[in-house]
């Protein structure tokens, strides 16, 4: 003899009182994930599935998630917009390393446009943490980049602040 499932509650998937995709999505356990915000949409403010044309979600699917991170707020939001601009859907901006760990852990961008120096501290375990999750990295700093060919990041690329909106979408598309 089996179990009977037990009394449906809003909260039960099906209950006719849980009817929309977020309620959906969180009885099933989970947010939405990253590949669901559509292109333009800054994770803050997530776009509801079913809320969106098949156009948007077809866009979302090949859009890359950008973590950005920098300490001066103004910049952040500088850098943001331009991600946004580029067709990318921007994670944060973060303006501290822990808020940017945060993010990445629950996010997982694809690339992240990271201050070096924020509030004394550099960003390199970071950055470090960043390309294990498979992250590609750009640095945007008035930091000089380090000239060390050994240097764990020589590889990565590294935009001058201030840096023109071009460059920017220019490192951005050369990382993916």
């Amino acid at each position: 003899m089996s179990a009977s499932p037990g009394p449906r509650t809003p909260a039960t998937p099906g209950h006719p009182d849980a009817t929309s995709p977020a309620q959906a999505l969180a009885m099933r356990g989970r947010a939405p994930n990253s590949h669901e915000i559509p292109a333009g949409k800054r994770v803050g403010e997530r776009a509801i599935p079913g809320e969106i044309t098949p156009g948007e979600w077809d866009d979302a699917y090949m859009t890359k998630n950008v973590l950005v991170l920098d300490d001066e707020a103004l910049i952040a939001y500088d850098l943001a917009d331009t991600v946004e601009a580029s067709g990318r859907k921007v994670i944060g901006p973060a303006i501290s390393i822990n808020e940017a760990r945060e993010l990445a852990k629950k996010y997982c961008p694809d690339i992240a446009l990271l201050d070096i120096n924020i509030r004394g501290q550099t960003v390199w375990e970071l950055a470090e943490e960043l390309r294990h999750l498979g992250c590609a990295l750009i640095f945007c700093s008035a930091n000089a980049a380090p000239s060390d060919p050994d240097f764990a990041f020589a590889d990565c690329t590294f935009v001058p602040k201030p840096s023109s909106p071009e460059k920017i979408r220019k490192a951005l598309e050369q990382a993916g």
